[in-house]
């Protein structure tokens, strides 16, 4: 028998419900679970003025024992008989959810409680709340309080802190983790020598995905075998995203930690996209970062360690909420990242100007605090990292621009001491210059590079992906990594991270998240069997639900760092968003400014506070005072040295593990308690904790029915298509609540009631996610009635005709009524007009055709026919000869463009007059021209004054040889004259960059005779000869080719060169690809590897391959070993400029193979 399987469940704190009580010289704190099975007590003491005296007695009493204990400290603080003075019998005080921390300024410490929670998410069995309201209760009592004079200011200050904003926690699920570090098995049990399962098991060296999990029924119901051995786990929290820390450190190690709570500050919103009745709940969770936190001018790059400004982690998560268990359900998340520029940069908000000029106020040459940063994402995420960066390239005034160079320079910097398969991936894109363009689509170039970046890094999945109608189902680009089995009982890991960046982080950076949340959203569907494939539309229920999501969480997180809402949103970039919302925009442009202006700095001095970099103490400047906090966030003035080699930048450890993160590969968890007998122990039995069946509960206070659903506030009225993927004409908008009664107004596709009660929606609302009660915009601004569906027209077969119209009162706005007698007279006036026309009067005759029409129709029928055209004999023999001809697909282009000897003899004598250059008395050419024969062309000898040229055509069919003699003069061709004018052009070309020379040539004159000229001088065959320009400016000239043709002029210079490999086929293949009218061309500058550029000249509709060409041409290269890219992303050969946005001056990379 092999080890036996262990199951994991996280600990459940049994502190969800405390009572505070009060003596005089004591606090009580007496902490309970949602049942009131467990208790434990608290005692603070509040005769001390300054130190915090807390004693835990780590008992756990049952409802009896606690009952006698409060009845004993009760009776033992009642005044005795006759005694005077105050009373000091057991009061209560509060009833709180939780201990927030305790806090000290220049007197005694606070103790902040959680007075007041919501419930806004659920995770499996586990509940998100929200702080809704905290208090602070002074501890020491007032016949020892010591008063100092700046008391009462940082009391104000610390309270201006609004923990009812966007605050959570859990009792039971760590939110400082995402979803795949949770359920990955931890270390210590791994090394324990038992075997881990966790829904397919854990790999023995660590490198799996096995999962935490909790569960609530005994295993052998899921078919798990009865040697198992079930553990209790609680998790180390990601001190990163811990924002109480400070206020806990004087309990954390001191009292058991199920008192201890931690709060994350951030964004949690979720939905229910109903899928004909299957509930799939989307889940998004924003947690910001403590590290260099601050305002949006005052906290910029990034400090000494890597720690950057504006720093949050955006998990989505997808749970089939059919089956809540961790054990068996199916769970899938993806995790991005936003972050500012990982450099030393600042803004100067001394002057009031609206964009602040960039400065780099430390030299860093070696990416040092890059480093750092890229150190710490490695670490959490694992490879591959890919940035995507949305900061402006070109402007006419440097301003952003230096900083996507400065990322760019240490991007490449640090990858050269990375190994390859685990370089840092750097994409650029700029949002606002290509939103600028009228035709140009931002959110479908998003989409391209969001895809790409979603299947670099994968998704976790915490069971095998469905297929649809059986069998597992290949996720595109999701892959486990190595080491990890690809069993059915295998989850998929996301390895690595998209890290986002613009200048603030905050609008153009949301809307790039959610076009990779969308993307990400269609494979997480696609891995639970519910789409068969992984594209989502727009205007659909399901992606207007999301971006609802983003929308809201890009509000929130704005408004925490920039004071103000999103000003340029998703609608904004997707170009549908309403004329009124400028004026909305410009409002809240001006509101930030303002903020930014005069609100910052004490909201700065407020965060320093509350995260303990400030701390009071008796003589030290108050902390208003201070005219700055950069020695706050920079104690030392310089960042420390590092000892040891600057290229290893990166931790040993944390690379040994890669593509992995390190922090998941050596998971270490706070406490390992082993669970005896299963018999639905309160510590990791959420079902309990969730349902509550001990207590009554309100059907709509429950989080199911107060979340965004995608049937109730997104699905129009009246639709027969309930699918949430379908594209609708004009979409739906959200219902809000009753003000009344406070209940929504159900979707009468459901309920079947009509829909007039629905209200008008503003412009520039959007839906809220959670329990949110604000209403989304409808873009065409109807009443009452919204669209159907595209697929399905609505039906009234299964409702009474009159309740699918509304009144006319809310439907044009109007007041129903009698008409009046000034309408009702033009009316009457309008059909007696209708009735006395002479055409009315003739048809009311036998017969109902009017005159004009008989000649056409018949009296007996409404339709007539026309002849069928007749076609000459002649015509269509052309006709088919032409197609044959272009039928003629096997044969190569020269045999079906080949004429007939009849022909060919006739374009020969009409020929004028063809004199080549001087430049050899010898033959030019006796290459076949084609299967009917060739030409010898001979020159005249120099010295001879007639100009004339012999043209030999040598026929293969026949032994008769024409000459044809040409003169500049006018040549007899049967009764006509023609005069000459194939003069001479002066022809310009710069071969291999050398100095332009020239040459002269007919304008009639095939550019073959030159091309012979340079393969002689090079020694190499006339296929290898490039020459280009033209009157196209990058069109590649052929032998064939003439100076007319190809539209050179005097002023012209022509390029040319040799083709170092590849023979004739590839340049016949180059030229097959460029020989064609390109339209306008660009010129580009091509830099070589960073050190070199030089400037080539493209056509916008050429192939890029052409492109390579000539580069390979400047570098003396084989065409294979070109590799050019923009921005990061290598160029197709297949791609052309336009396809590229390659504009004027544009700079691309080269590398050489």
């Amino acid at each position: 028998m092999g080890p036996p399987k262990i199951i994991t469940h996280p600990l459940i704190s049994c502190i969800q419900k405390i009572a505070v009580y009060e003596t005089k010289a004591r606090f009580y704190l007496m902490g309970s679970n949602n049942t009131q099975t467990r208790f434990r007590i608290l005692k603070i003491d509040r005769t001390d003025p300054k130190e915090l005296v807390i004693i835990d007695d780590n008992y756990e009493y049952s409802k009896d024992q606690i009952k006698d204990l409060v009845k004993m400290i009760d009776v033992g603080n009642r005044p005795k008989p006759g005694q005077r003075g105050p009373t000091t019998a057991l009061s209560p005080v509060v009833s709180a959810f939780g201990i927030v921390g305790f806090v000290r300024f220049l007197e005694g410490y606070y103790m902040i409680v959680v007075t007041k929670r919501r419930r806004v998410a659920m995770v499996g069995h586990h509940t998100i709340y929200k702080i809704v309201d905290t208090n602070m209760i002074y501890i020491p009592n007032d016949g020892v309080r010591q008063p100092h004079p700046d008391e009462q200011k940082y009391y104000r200050m610390f309270q201006s802190i609004d923990l009812s904003s966007n605050f959570y926690f859990s009792y039971s699920y760590d939110i400082t983790h995402t979803l795949q570090s949770n359920m990955t098995f931890p270390r210590c049990l791994i090394g324990s020598g038992v075997d881990g399962n966790n829904d397919g098991g854990a790999e023995e060296d660590g490198k799996s995905g096995g999962s935490t999990s909790e569960g609530n029924c005994h295993p052998s119901m899921f078919g798990y075998p009865e040697e198992v051995q079930e553990y209790g786990v609680r998790n180390n929290p990601n001190r990163k995203f811990v924002w109480n820390s400070y206020l806990l450190s004087q309990i954390e190690g001191r009292l058991h930690p199920d008192w201890i709570l931690y709060i994350v500050h951030g964004f949690v919103g979720q939905s229910n996209v109903s899928v004909f009745g299957r509930p799939i709940y989307v889940t998004l969770i924003a947690r910001r970062s403590n590290k260099f936190a601050g305002t949006r001018f005052l906290k910029r790059g990034a400090n000494f360690d890597g720690d950057v400004a504006n720093e949050v982690e955006t998990e989505q998560m997808v749970h089939d909420s059919g089956l809540s268990s961790l054990v068996k359900s199916r769970f899938s998340s993806f995790v991005q990242m936003r972050g500012s520029v990982p450099a030393y940069w600042c803004q100067d908000v001394s002057k009031m100007v609206p964009k602040p000029a960039i400065s780099f106020n430390v030299s860093d040459p070696f990416a040092e605090t890059a480093g750092k940063h890229f150190n710490d994402v490695l670490r959490r995420y694992g490879s591959p990292i890919i940035v995507l960066n949305l900061v402006k390239k070109r402007e006419k005034k440097r301003h952003e621009s230096a900083l996507s160079e400065n990322l760019k320079a240490s991007v490449d910097y640090l990858n050269q001491f990375l190994p390859p398969q685990h370089h840092i991936i750097y994409l650029s894109f700029d949002m606002a210059r290509m939103n600028k363009k009228k035709e140009a689509n931002v959110m479908a170039h998003l989409g391209k590079k969001a895809y790409k970046a979603v299947c670099k890094v994968g998704i976790f999945q915490s069971q095998p992906p469905w297929k649809r109608g059986g069998g597992r189902w290949e996720t595109p680009g999701l892959r486990a990594p190595p080491g990890h089995h690809s069993t059915m009982a295998s989850p998929l890991l996301q390895t690595g991270i998209v890290r986002v960046n613009c200048v603030d982080c905050l609008d153009r950076t949301n809307t790039a998240q959610f076009a990779l949340g969308k993307c990400a959203l269609g494979l997480q569907l696609c891995a639970l069997g519910i789409l068969d494939d992984g594209n989502l539309e727009f205007d659909t229920d399901c992606v207007r639900m999301l971006e609802n999501l983003y929308e809201d969480h890009g509000d929130t997180l704005a408004l925490q760092y920039g004071g103000s809402q999103l000003v340029h949103r998703i609608r904004t970039y997707r170009k549908t968003a309403p004329w009124t919302s400028q004026g909305n925009d410009i409002m809240t442009t001006l509101s930030r400014y303002y903020r930014n202006t005069f609100s910052d700095a004490e909201k700065q001095h407020t965060m320093n506070l509350f995260l303990g970099l400030f701390i009071p103490e008796e003589g030290k400047m108050p902390i208003w005072e201070q005219v700055t906090d950069y020695y706050l966030h920079f104690p030392q003035t310089y960042p420390k040295k590092k000892m040891g080699k600057l290229t290893q930048w990166w931790d040993r450890k944390m690379v040994d593990c890669l593509p992995r993160a390190s922090d998941e590969v050596w998971k270490e968890c706070a406490q390992v308690i082993k669970l005896g007998s299963w018999v639905g122990d309160d510590q990791v039995d959420a079902y309990l904790d969730y349902y509550r069946p001990h207590e009554f509960s309100v059907l709509s206070d429950d989080p199911a029915y107060k979340i965004s659903h995608s049937v109730r506030d997104y699905m129009p009225h009246f639709t027969t298509n309930f699918s949430p993927f379908t594209v609708r004409v004009r979409p739906g908008r959200r219902r809000e609540e009753s003000s009344a009664g406070g209940e929504r107004t159900k979707n009468p596709s459901l309920t079947g009631q009509s829909s007039t009660s629905s209200t008008n929606s503003s412009d520039d609302s959007r839906g809220a996610s959670g329990a949110s009660e604000s209403s989304e915009e409808d873009d065409n601004g109807g009443r009452g009635v919204t669209a159907t569906s595209v697929d399905n027209p609505p039906s009234s077969s299964s409702m009474q005709f009159c309740s699918s119209l509304l009144p006319m009162g809310h439907e044009y706005d109007l007041k129903e009524g009698e008409p009046s007698k000034a309408n009702l007279m033009l009316y009457k006036r309008y059909s007696q007009f209708g009735r006395s026309t002479p055409l009315q009067m003739e048809m009311a005759g036998s017969s109902n055709q009017h005159p004009l029409l008989a000649g056409k129709f018949a009296a007996d029928s409404s339709s007539f026919s026309t002849p069928k055209p007749k076609v000459e004999p002649d015509s269509v023999n052309i006709y088919r000869s032409y197609i044959k001809r272009g039928m003629m697909s096997d044969a190569p282009l020269s045999a079906q463009l080949q004429p007939q000897e009849k022909d060919l003899i006739l374009y020969q004598r009409s020929l004028l007059s063809i004199s080549p250059v001087r430049l050899s008395p010898k033959p030019v050419d006796t290459t076949p021209a084609s299967k009917f024969g060739r030409f010898d062309v001979f020159d005249s000898d120099e010295n001879n004054s007639d100009s004339s040229v012999k043209v030999v055509m040598t026929v293969s069919d026949s032994s008769d040889v024409e000459v044809i003699t040409a003169s500049n003069g006018p040549v007899e061709c049967g009764n006509e004259e023609r005069y000459d004018e194939n003069e001479l052009i002066s022809i310009k070309i710069s071969w291999k960059l050398q100095p332009v020379e020239k040459f002269q040539l007919r304008r009639h004159q095939k550019f073959k005779t030159l091309m012979d000229h340079f393969a002689k001088l090079e020694g190499v065959p006339l296929q290898k000869i490039v020459i280009y320009g033209g009157k196209d400016c990058t069109r590649l000239i052929e032998p064939f080719d003439t100076p007319d043709t190809v539209g050179v002029t005097v002023t012209d210079v022509l390029e040319g060169g040799v083709l170092t490999e590849g023979g004739e086929s590839r340049a016949t293949r180059v030229r097959g690809l460029a020989g064609q009218h390109i339209g306008d061309g660009i010129t580009v500058r091509v830099q070589v590897e960073g050190v070199r550029s030089f400037p080539v000249m493209i056509g916008r509709e050429q192939k890029m391959h052409v492109l390579m060409v000539k580069v390979a041409e400047q570098m003396e290269v084989d065409v294979s070993r070109v590799k050019l890219s923009l921005d990061g992303e290598a160029i197709a050969p297949d791609s052309n400029a336009k396809d590229l946005d390659l504009e004027e001056g544009d700079v691309l990379d080269l590398r050489l193979l």
